[in-house]
């Protein structure tokens, strides 16, 4: 556990003496559930901020400590739910521009939330900088529209929104925050008994506009007046049109520096459309937004803006946009930017087109042009000459299907840099065009760009190389495997939370490093596993000395993947924490998920499968408070599928392979040959729990896929037809089982070999064929050959031979050739892993073998009640029924 940080920090600005009657008794080290409190920061109308410590995830983080609930209905106890429900409801809304609540609780009878802490100002504070462009204010306060509409999607009204409850971090982003009078939709009280009295405020508002109403009681009024709608003030329930109002209210303010209307004015107008409420309904009356002769456009500010913001502040609620995405549309949809874009294109085509002025129509052209350098930036890395040499070099390995491979990977490379192109015009136009994006944000996502072109390049330069035919193989799936270019629209990761050191040199070997990483994640992507570990061994050589925890985090886990990768499993599990450790250190969430994610990988690999459940849970944390792309997820969830069927709990992990194909198919569509091993794998498992009739569907259109991205002869295919068959044998139909297997044997033979490991794994299946037929002698010479094959390949101990083994003792148990037969048994049991579905198997067979011995009866008897055990842990019932019955004929 790390230990609290130091709270004596003589830059923090001071604070107000806690209070331990108003703040509930929370000192500096009160423990708030895991939480350390650390100093107070703030108090409102409905509680107290505390700065605390989370020492598990080594943050710090924001706890709001509720005011006692009101009396109302219930009970105070009642009042406390209700506040604990809607926190709750709260912690469950998860969106960029909203500050994430991360636990809620109870804290001596008052509700405590604990927050995301945002390292900035509030926007009151943010906005008070003379030296703020439009366009950045106009991008905070859109980020915080786009917070509330997050909140209206989940069913959540704010009630107080407000510059003062909107946080603006370092990195720009605008967080909503402050859901302290949040209620659900439709769940408030309802409209107000037309006859009943008008709300009275409080005399002391009059001099302070901000104050905050506190009561939650039924009827009673809540929020801030100065930014309450009209219905709001007439204590009628608000809606997420009302948050709208209150939006509309703090934009205006953001351009004027003064809000469109005084608290007296707003009142007035809402008592006199109560009142034409309260008379006959057939008096026909007219519907007006508010202020429409009223609130003129100030001066600078842009006509879309004014017009939008009297339809958002208009007295009728109905009258307002249906949503806040429609405000933000309309705020953000600038006509002049347009109007620009239209008459550059215009003039261009008008000025060329009569001969005049070249270099008048590059002036009027410019500003457009400059988002334009994407295509010729990616042009320079895959042009015509980079096309040309790596054809040459795809070609000279006379790999089986260069020329195809060849065709395949131009696809692929097309793609990513058309992709990147127009990420590249995107985030540019944003800025300089249409002016919705900061230079600061701009620079985040340019610098982003800047990692995947070099990244891409490097993955070109290894193609023209093109050391052998395995890299002509995976060229296609090692472009699609670079890093998702999503991640670079993703502000709030891309915003470095650890600085750059001041030192220049520093600073220039850090890039230079981070350089290179690019020439890992080539390596990576191509599968060139050892000429990556030796970079990365190299790599990090140079990056530790730096001492900058990004960087180190990044490089130990290209480092830790590559050693696994190349069989040093010891020294990945060592470098792989590392890398976890550093990447909190860095605050690099993606990179720390990663690092456990591989972890679970190895240790999952080394049947520890204690530690690879601890190392799973820590990735699983980041990616659910972080997000992910669906590359990510779908590792996560192929992860947790291999952990779970390790560990016997098959249907489980059934459910995590279905995971892993969805996610991986709504990232990259449903025809991605990507989703191909996790759809053989989950049909694999229904065979294995004995619903082989649902896997063939699934093992069709995994090999349906492979056969349209790689051909019918590719070893890809060789999965889905050993599956395929494994259930045609089940049924019954081995003609097609032995035909399916004879395919892959051939491929496997053609592509790698008579001698390896694959070829070993498609003969033990077409032995099992065989024995399903009782063809036990013809069995018995396929696995032989399988043995053989393994024993030349693997060590002695390798759990790998079990299966050899074990096909050879049940074959020579079909032949009644039962001594002979126990010695092959007993050599499968001893290397079986710890697959309870296998050890049945094994037990089974052996414990058949041992009972036509009466003195070795009594372990018969054992190894069957054994497997019994084992097949229940692994959900197949069925099979152990057989053992139960084969029991109960045999000793009665």
């Amino acid at each position: 556990m790390s230990p609290v940080p130091p709270t004596d920090d003589p830059t923090a600005p001071a604070t107000p003496p806690l209070s331990r009657v108003e703040d509930g008794g929370i000192t500096p080290g009160t423990r708030l559930d895991k939480f350390v409190v650390l100093d107070r920061i703030g108090a409102g109308g409905m509680g107290t901020v505390f700065l605390a410590y989370d020492p598990e995830l080594d943050r710090r983080v924001a706890i709001k400590l509720l005011h006692h609930a009101p009396d109302e209905a219930g009970g105070p106890e009642a009042a406390r739910e209700r506040l604990l429900q809607e926190a709750q409801a709260m912690a469950r809304l998860q969106h960029p521009n909203v500050v994430t609540v991360l636990q809620t609780g109870i804290w001596s009878e008052r509700v405590f939330l604990a927050m995301e802490y945002v390292d900035g100002d509030s926007l009151r504070g943010w906005l008070a900088d003379p030296d703020r462009s439009w366009a950045d204010r106009l991008t905070a306060l859109l980020g915080a529209g786009r917070g509330l509409a997050a909140a209206h999607a989940a069913g959540l009204v704010h009630r107080d929104f407000k510059p003062d409850n909107v946080l603006v971090g370092r990195d720009g982003r605008a967080r909503v925050t402050d859901f302290g009078l949040a209620s659900r939709e439709g769940e408030e009280a309802p409209g107000r008994d037309p006859g009943a009295p008008i709300p009275e405020l409080p005399e002391e508002l009059d001099d302070d506009l901000d104050t905050r109403l506190g009561s939650t009681q039924h009827g009673a009024l809540v929020g801030t007046p100065a930014y309450m709608a009209p219905e709001q003030l007439m204590g009628q329930p608000a809606d997420a049109r009302s948050d709208q109002f209150a939006f509309a209210v703090t934009v205006w303010e953001a351009f004027t520096g003064e809000r469109p209307f005084d608290l007296d004015g707003l009142r007035q107008l809402a008592i006199t459309q109560l009142m034409s409420e309260r008379a006959d309904a057939s008096t026909p009356r007219t519907r007006r937004g508010l202020g429409v002769t009223q609130l003129t456009a100030p001066a600078g500010m842009p006509a879309h803006i004014h017009r939008a913001l009297v339809t958002a502040l208009s007295l009728d609620p109905a009258r307002r946009f249906p949503t806040m995405e429609a405000l933000l549309h309309q705020l953000a949809n600038d006509p002049r930017v347009r109007r620009r874009q239209l008459a550059y294109r215009t003039a261009a085509v008008v000025l060329a087109l009569a001969g005049v002025g070249a270099l008048v129509v590059q002036q009027q052209t410019a500003r457009a042009a400059r988002c334009t350098g994407g295509t010729e930036q990616m042009a320079a890395i895959f042009g015509p000459s980079a096309r040309a040499r790596i054809e040459k070099a795809f070609l000279a390995t006379e790999a089986p299907d260069a020329a195809a491979q060849t065709t395949r990977t131009f696809q692929e490379l097309e793609a990513y840099a058309e992709a990147w192109a127009e990420m590249h015009h995107e985030a540019c136009t944003a800025t300089r065009v249409r002016e919705v994006q900061s230079e600061e944000v701009l620079g985040l996502r340019m610098g982003c760009l800047q990692r995947r072109q070099k990244e891409l390049s490097s993955l070109v330069g290894l193609f023209q190389a093109a050391p052998d035919a395995s890299l002509v193989d995976r060229a296609p799936q090692a472009v699609r495997g670079l890093p998702d270019l999503q991640g670079c629209a993703d502000v709030e990761a891309l915003s470095a939370p650890v600085p750059l050191p001041p030192e220049p040199e520093r600073r220039d070997a850090i890039r230079k490093a981070e350089d290179a990483l690019a020439e890992l994640e080539a390596f990576r992507a191509a599968g060139l596993a050892r000429d990556g570990q030796q970079a990365a061994e190299k790599l990090w050589k140079t990056v530790e000395p730096l001492d900058y925890a990004p960087l180190s985090a990044e490089a130990l886990l290209y480092r830790g993947l590559f050693e696994a990768r190349t069989g040093m499993r010891g020294e990945s599990q060592q470098t792989l924490t590392r890398a976890v450790f550093a990447a909190d250190s860095g605050r690099t969430d993606g990179v720390r998920a990663r690092s456990a994610l591989w972890l679970t990988r190895v240790l999952t690999a080394e049947n520890a499968f204690d530690e690879a459940a601890f190392w799973l849970q820590v990735g699983e944390s980041v990616l659910r408070r972080t997000g992910g792309s669906g590359r990510l997820e779908s590792f996560y969830h192929e992860r947790q599928a291999v952990l779970l069927q390790g560990q016997g709990r098959y249907a489980e992990a059934l459910a995590a392979w279905e995971r892993a194909t969805r996610a991986i198919g709504q990232e990259r569509g449903p025809d991605a040959p990507e989703r191909a091993p996790s759809l053989s794998s989950s049909a694999n498992l229904l065979v294995r729990l004995g619903r082989g009739k649902e896997a063939i569907p699934r093992f069709q259109e995994a090999l349906a896929l492979v056969e349209r991205e790689r051909g019918v002869d590719h070893p890809i295919v060789i999965p889905p037809l050993v599956g395929l068959s494994t259930q045609q044998t089940e049924s019954g139909d081995y003609d097609a089982a032995l035909a399916n297997l004879e395919r892959a044997l051939s491929v496997a033979r053609q592509r790698f070999g008579a001698t390896h490991t694959m070829v070993a794994n498609v003969l033990d299946f077409k032995a099992t064929a065989l024995q399903a037929q009782a063809k036990y002698q013809e069995a018995l010479e396929v696995y032989r050959a399988s043995l053989a094959i393994r024993e030349e390949l693997l060590p002695a101990d390798s759990p790998d031979l079990s299966y050899s083994w074990d096909g050879i003792g049940q074959s020579l148990l079909g032949l009644g050739r039962h001594a002979e037969a126990r010695e092959a048994l007993e050599k499968a049991l001893a290397l079986r892993g710890p697959d309870p579905f296998d050890l049945g198997e094994t037990r089974f067979a052996l414990a058949r073998a041992l009972w036509p011995e009466t003195a070795k009866r009594p372990r018969a008897l054992e190894l069957a009640r054994s497997a019994a055990d084992d097949y229940a842990r692994a959900e197949r019932a069925d099979k152990a029924q057989a053992v139960s019955d084969w029991m109960a004929s045999v000793a009665p």
